[in-house]
């Protein structure tokens, strides 16, 4: 999946998707990185209109290496699934509610 968003508050359709499989091709800022693992960044992130050429064709070019950092991503991205998001949201909420 590729974007050249200029406002996102979060970037879900994108940790979705990359959760679901794609490689996301995304520029360098917004919340993009915090999505990206460190070690992934480079092939998924781009500055400029060239960047993102270059990594759009590196993806293309390379579909099977592509494949694999995808694959990585579902690990990654487990942090924002509703398994470790709903315990702290029941303890802030719990924490609120005492107040």
């Amino acid at each position: 999946m590729v974007s050249t968003a200029i406002h996102e508050f979060f970037g879900i359709a994108i940790a979705e998707a990359a959760y679901c499989g794609a490689l996301p091709i995304l520029p360098l800022r917004l919340s993009y990185p915090e999505l990206v693992p460190v070690a992934l960044r480079a092939r998924c992130l781009y500055r400029g209109r060239d960047g993102l050429v270059r990594q759009l064709r590196w993806a293309l070019e390379h579909a099977a290496e592509a494949a694999e950092l995808a694959a990585e991503l579902p690990r990654a991205l487990t942090r924002f699934g509703w398994r470790a998001v709903a315990p702290r949201y029941d303890a802030i909420l719990a924490t609120v509610a005492m107040r």
